[in-house]
């Protein structure tokens, strides 16, 4: 054997060994990290509306509809994952005939906050919340309204942001770009109203 062999067999079984090692570490370290995450958020985001009265599947009571007050339902969370800084509740009617129509939007809601009351729909005394434009151009809870007869499902959805202080006045549009880019958790309860 040529007397180099040695130790470049040396050498390289030596390389080897460092990089098996270098990837073991990463792959504990990407475990630890995993975990450390996991600890942080235990808990799954968690929607509360109209007090539990409003679950996936139900029907929304005719209070919060055109054919009763036409308020919107109490808005509750729990479970705010680290790191929001704002968060995002809107409501929509996938089922509309010419498109998804929004119904309401609230936003810059700080995350300390616990909840939207029943029946709000200025940003006077809100802590800073901002009601954006729905499908029908007006800053404000358009109630679910059905065409007479059909049966459309209504989606509550939750957004925990990583940013905060949006500009006033966002539409569904500038709303949906900011949710692409900054959302760290969400969560949604479909319901569902005919007229």
């Amino acid at each position: 054997m040529n007397r180099w062999h040695t130790p470049i067999l040396g050498i390289l079984l030596l390389l080897l060994l460092l990089l098996m090692s270098a990837g073991v570490s990463a792959e504990v370290t990407a475990q630890e990290t995993f975990m450390i995450t996991e600890q942080e958020n235990p808990a799954p985001l968690t929607l509360t509306v109209a007090n539990g009265t409003i679950v996936n599947g139900s029907s929304i009571p005719t209070e919060y509809t055109c054919l009763g007050q036409k308020k919107n339902p109490e808005i509750r969370w729990s479970n705010i994952p680290n790191g929001t800084r704002s968060l995002v509740c809107m409501l929509d009617d996938p089922d509309a005939p010419l498109g998804t129509f929004t119904h309401w939007i609230v936003y810059n809601i700080p995350p300390e906050t616990e909840k939207i009351p029943e029946a709000f729909s200025t940003p006077s005394g809100s802590s800073h919340m901002s009601i954006g434009i729905n499908t029908a151009k007006e800053n404000s809870y358009y109630p679910p309204c059905p065409p007479t007869g059909q049966t459309h499902r209504y989606r509550f959805m939750l957004y925990a942001l990583d940013i905060g202080d949006l500009t006033d006045n966002l539409d569904r549009t500038g709303i949906d770009m900011v949710l692409a880019d900054h959302t760290i958790k969400n969560t949604e309860i479909v319901a569902t109203f005919k007229r």
